[in-house]
């Protein structure tokens, strides 16, 4: 990109590739935090002059980009998984509803429903997102840790994964997605809706 100044047409600042990070990720909010950092940085180094609505025009930009980069999605509430036109495992349970209570760092899951032979099924989930091994009531443990926005969950035995839950809201906050992978079984996608 290549800009003049008002009143100075001699002057061009130039702005390219050489001038960002190298490793930035593209889709996190620290990655676009980043390339704005960045690309402030070269304006600045620049013998252009700023105005004060421009100069404070960035730092609000900055401090809501700020902000909204260091916190993952909150999610808490219930949602109920979609099982029509998904292929069900016949043991596995149905009518499979999450409860969720999430407050940073703290992760509660509770899901409930019915097994294919019909009796209740329960499953509770509590760890932390910091990333440290948990035990929990099953005799599987779990570490659960952000991965950008989206919730990855190792469930482990005898400290090794046995499967890993990768969890991700939508935009509006209104799905859930989940998807599953197991040691030695076929990986399962999940959707889940907000009751």
């Amino acid at each position: 990109m290549s800009t003049t100044s008002p009143g100075s047409a001699s002057r061009r600042l130039s702005i390219g590739p050489s001038d960002w990070p190298p490793a930035m990720s593209r889709t996190s909010g620290r990655g676009a935090l980043a390339a704005v950092l960045s690309a402030v940085a070269v304006l600045l180094r620049s013998e252009e002059g700023f105005t004060p609505l421009f100069l404070s025009s960035i730092v609000i930009f900055l401090a809501a980009l700020t902000a909204l980069a260091g916190e993952p999605p909150n999610l808490s509430g219930q949602w109920k998984r979609q099982e029509q036109g998904q292929k069900m495992s016949l043991h596995g349970p149905r009518d499979l509803v999450l409860t969720i209570r999430h407050q940073e760092p703290s992760y509660y899951q509770k899901a409930e429903g019915i097994t294919g032979m019909s009796t209740p099924f329960v499953e509770i989930l509590e760890c932390d997102t910091t990333g440290r091994p948990r035990p929990q009531p099953s005799k599987l443990d779990a570490a659960a840790a952000w991965e950008s926005a989206t919730l990855v969950v190792r469930y482990l035995k005898n400290g090794q994964a046995v499967a890993t839950a990768r969890m991700t809201m939508s935009a509006d906050g209104k799905q859930l997605k989940r998807d599953v992978t197991f040691s030695g079984r076929a990986p399962i996608s999940e959707l889940y809706v907000r009751k």
